[in-house]
């Protein structure tokens, strides 16, 4: 750490970038956040997504939260683990997203009461 200013990262070559879909943190630094996982939610992303959940359970149930993180995820791994290669994670990545999207478009109905509130008016204590 030292000499960390003398490396020139500028002339480092990285191979290729390593992504993995959209999914949301369970963290609790970033809970919530999509993209923002922390070392071990991506290690296990990666493992559920190659098909070694019990791995992934395995490492994640050291912390927690860690099974969290496979629930709030739970149909976006379902998705992905199908998936024969990265277009196809991207793919479905693309149709999940669309769908969440027209699903928090779609509009919303205001609903008549429940009569609930009312079912004490009728029990006779109106002339109380």
């Amino acid at each position: 750490w030292a000499r960390l200013d003398d490396v020139p990262f500028s002339k480092l070559r990285g191979g290729q970038p390593r992504l993995l879909p959209f999914l949301v943190a369970a963290n609790p630094v970033n809970y919530g956040k999509a993209s923002k996982l922390s070392c071990v939610e991506a290690i296990a992303a990666t493992l559920m997504i190659v098909g070694l959940p019990q791995r992934a359970e395995q490492l994640l149930s050291k912390f927690t939260w860690g099974l969290n993180f496979l629930r709030l995820n739970a149909e976006l791994f379902e998705a992905y683990v199908d998936c024969e290669d990265s277009a196809a994670v991207v793919a479905a990545q693309d149709r999940l997203m669309a769908q969440w999207q027209v699903e928090r478009d779609a509009p919303t109905y205001e609903l008549p009461p429940s009569g609930s509130e009312d079912s004490g008016e009728e029990s006779g204590d109106e002339g109380a």
